[in-house]
């Protein structure tokens, strides 16, 4: 058999052919695409925009397709191998040019040209995970789990849900049963994992309203009495959690205390008193490129974080179904909380999440670390207390100045 059959027969096979051409880094708009180019240049000319150099620039293109088509059969397959018959396949192939466009590939026009070009098979293609079209991959299936646990903790079962699931109960090999859900999403949490120092100080508001003549101490600008608590975004009713904000402006705003008239607000100043080691929702892990196949896990973390941090961080209407909109992120935190291990003996001590109401603005929720009958919340130290309104451009100057390591 010549060498140009052979090579045809397992192009054949794997799907697709490169062009013999040189690219280099500047043709692609991909960073990781970019970096594998001039990692693997052997070529003084690119073939694409006509650049030169007396020392290498480019690489040969099937470098860059292989790359593109290892990524492809990650998240796509060819519905001839996988996909179900009947009249037609049960899911609508698409064009490889639209595949192309879905994982966002980008560069020179004549080199896209030529990668819509590898494809010799023509066969369309549909999603898949790993080359299954009815799998799902890591992260959508945690995602998938998390939208159907939080439709159960409102709407099915409150307080059961860690019982087993009927044994009638439909699922396949990529389901998460409810009782599953939260050590899954806890462990990918696991990446946004950072230790609040000591002496770190943080902030919490408070409206005092016309008629009212408290003073704005310790026991007026923490949280209420266990009897009086309501149920918040990250508490059950009776349970107090300690909000506060990273910055002034923010503890301001996530209660209104910016508002013309209607009283007088305070802002006050908490510290902590040890290392607390939190979950910060709002610094999420670099997201690989979408070629980059090697780092696809980190990619499907980053992707779930983000996700998982925007449902329990959305604005809830106040119009009376806050208190069944909030048990999703009660549960997560109760769990979090109570339940959950960083390591033994190590537990976590809250959450830093997106304000709803101060875009680019940061919360701080400190769980209860109960001490027979103290309440204490992780060691957070009231500080001081002052009208917000003579503190109002101190407060922001402040708060820009505040750093957290």
């Amino acid at each position: 058999m010549g060498l140009v059959k052979e090579a045809w027969i397992e192009a054949t096979e794997r799907g697709w052919s490169a062009p013999d051409t040189a690219v280099c880094p500047d043709c692609v708009d991909d960073p990781y695409l970019k970096q594998l180019l001039a990692s693997s240049a052997i070529h003084n000319e690119c073939d694409y925009c006509g650049r030169t150099s007396a020392t290498p620039i480019a690489a040969d293109a099937e470098v860059l397709v292989e790359a593109i088509w290892n990524t492809v059969w990650t998240y796509y397959c060819d519905p001839n191998q996988e996909v179900p018959y009947d009249g037609g396949f049960i899911v609508e192939p698409v064009r490889f040019n639209e595949v192309l466009s879905d994982l966002g590939f980008s560069g020179h026009d004549r080199l896209v040209e030529d990668i819509d070009g590898t494809d010799i098979n023509y066969g369309g293609f549909v999603k898949a995970a790993n080359g299954d079209w009815s799998g799902i991959h890591p992260n959508e299936m945690a995602l998938g789990a998390w939208n159907l646990f939080s439709h159960a903790v409102k709407h099915r079962t409150r307080f059961h849900f860690y019982q087993p699931e009927p044994a009638d109960t439909y699922s396949t090999p990529y389901d998460l049963s409810v009782s599953e859900t939260l050590p899954v999403i806890a462990d990918y949490l696991r990446v946004v994992e950072r230790t609040l120092p000591a002496g770190t100080v943080v902030y919490r508001a408070r409206q005092r309203s016309r008629g009212q003549n408290w003073p704005p101490n310790e026991d007026q600008m923490g949280p209420p009495p266990d009897e009086l608590v309501t149920a918040g975004r990250m508490n059950p009713a009776g349970i107090a959690y300690l909000y506060t904000a990273l910055d002034p402006e923010t503890a301001a705003k996530e209660v209104g205390a910016t508002r013309r008239g209607g009283g007088t607000p305070f802002l006050s100043k908490f510290e902590l008193g040890h290392d607390v080691t939190v979950f910060d929702l709002t610094e999420f892990p670099p997201e690989p490129s979408i070629f980059d196949i090697g780092n696809k896990s980190h990619r499907d973390t980053r992707k779930l974080i983000e996700a998982f941090s925007l449902s329990i961080s959305t604005p809830v209407p106040k119009n009376g179904s806050e208190h069944i909109d909030y048990v999703p992120s009660q549960v997560v935190c109760e769990y979090l909380a109570q339940a959950f291990e960083l390591r033994p003996c190590s537990t976590l001590g809250g959450l830093i999440y997106a304000s709803a109401v101060h875009e680019g603005g940061k919360n701080l929720v400190l769980f209860p670390s109960h001490q027979l009958l103290r309440r204490d919340f992780q060691g957070a130290k009231f500080v001081t207390a002052a009208p917000y309104v003579a503190l109002n451009k101190q407060a922001r100057r402040i708060g820009a100045q505040t750093t957290l390591p």
